[in-house]
């Protein structure tokens, strides 16, 4: 499918071309879907833990996920297990709990600035 529609677009694409295109597209997926995941995870469990706890275990579960995937994956005929997979997903969800951990402390700093800010008015206009 993917190799039509690159065909489509682009009609003297070369088959070496769509191969490097499926396998980028792939890690792409893999990476995201996962930086997905821990950041669903990191949601769930972050009103009951503080921020880094709650990307410890947004990581670790992420982690166990993958690699429950992969050998899940080795189990069938067809497929082949690669620690490499888990690897690439688990580095895709330590970059999106670090961008978690970015935003929380960013907005953070944001509500502080605020917060100052009002109590100087509010001093300012007694």
């Amino acid at each position: 499918m993917l190799a039509r529609v690159l065909s489509w677009i682009a009609p003297a694409i070369t088959p070496d071309t769509v191969a490097t295109i499926n396998y980028v597209l792939r890690l792409l997926g893999h990476f995201l879907g996962f930086a997905a995941l821990a950041f669903f995870w990191f949601r769930a469990v972050f009103p009951k833990l503080t921020p880094a706890s709650a990307a410890l275990v947004a990581l670790f579960a992420t982690a166990c996920t993958a690699a429950l995937d992969e050998w899940h994956q080795g189990s069938i005929a067809t497929r082949t297990g690669k620690i490499g997979d888990v690897l690439l997903d688990t580095s895709g969800a330590m970059c999106a709990l670090a961008l978690c951990i970015w935003f929380y402390r960013r907005a953070g700093r944001t509500k502080t600035a605020n917060m100052a800010a009002a109590e100087s008015a509010t001093a300012a206009e007694k």
